[in-house]
């Protein structure tokens, strides 16, 4: 529409935001992440070469990039494998860096894919506990899990936005992929290009009220990771910045995504562009709660 096409403008000048819009007008590339339980980026890719499908192996071997007509329907894909993940979902986890042993919080799980990468990434040892409002998307979660070999991810019928007493103090790790307006991934779902911006600017108080609470999950010297599938500074860097400033328990902790165009270096948030790194648009950012209170 010309209200998100202007707004682009206004954010990133004329050039960047007709890079960003033919971006958005692009095929993305078909990523799977790399089940570690099962398989290694190598062994999979030579199976997969060997059934006739091209298969490029990305991020040190944890995930491929595929073509080729029916590999969702190959053996290795029911065997688990390996799972359908874009590469900015699987930076997110890597930004979280989930250990053997941690109990890990993920607040808006469905369908599961940070969950149960979170998990394969902890060697299966630990807690994941996966939350979503909607009992069908549990399911589906729980069916993935299963196929995947997974057997520490646990699935919860879970408001973010609403304190849970169950949940208090229990997290290593807390991720709060939250809901946003999806400016970021238009090339894989082209109606949100035609969005009415008039709902949209009331997500900033739901993403910070669902912040705020799942805060409280955090324990001390934890991690909180906020990340959303939008590009628009009122959903990223406003809603991390006040809720900082309104949270002095907790500040930045930096992180590093090796290997990632644009991206090097350490920090503690980061945006991935879909005309830059060929990802989905993502922002991620991590803080940490102190060990003591001020």
């Amino acid at each position: 529409t010309e209200d998100i096409a202007a707004l682009w403008v206004r954010m990133f000048g004329l050039k960047d935001a007709e890079r960003l819009m033919a971006a958005g007008n692009e095929t993305p590339p078909l990523t799977v992440r790399v089940n570690p339980l099962r398989t290694d980026g190598e062994s999979l890719s030579e199976t997969l070469r060997a059934k006739g499908f091209e298969a490029e192996v990305i991020l040190d071997g944890m995930a491929l990039k595929l073509r080729g007509s029916g590999v969702l329907a190959d053996e290795t894909e029911k065997k688990g494998l390996f799972s359908v993940q874009d590469v900015s979902s699987m930076n997110m986890i890597q930004a979280l860096a989930p250990e053997k042993g941690d109990t890990v919080l993920d607040l808006c799980a469905a369908p599961g894919g940070k969950s149960l990468a979170a998990a394969e990434r902890m060697g299966n040892e630990g807690r994941v506990i996966s939350c979503d409002i909607y009992d069908h998307k549990l399911r589906l979660i729980e069916r993935a899990a299963q196929r995947l070999g997974v057997t520490i991810v646990e699935t919860r019928k879970n408001d973010g936005a609403v304190f849970n007493e169950e949940f208090a103090g229990i997290a290593d790790k807390v991720i709060v992929d939250a809901p946003c307006s999806g400016l970021g991934v238009i090339r894989k779902k082209p109606d949100i290009r035609y969005k009415d911006p008039e709902p949209l600017a009331a997500l900033p108080s739901v993403q910070r009220r669902i912040l705020e609470n799942v805060s409280s999950y955090v324990r001390p010297g934890g991690t909180l990771l906020y990340s959303t599938c939008t590009l628009l500074r009122r959903e990223n860097e406003n809603v991390v910045s006040a809720f900082l400033e309104a949270h002095p328990q907790f500040g930045p902790e930096p992180f590093q995504l090796p290997g990632v165009p644009g991206a090097e270096g350490s920090s503690w948030m980061l945006t991935l562009w879909p005309h830059i790194q060929g990802t989905d648009g993502f922002f991620i950012s991590r803080m940490k709660k102190r060990e003591e209170a001020l």
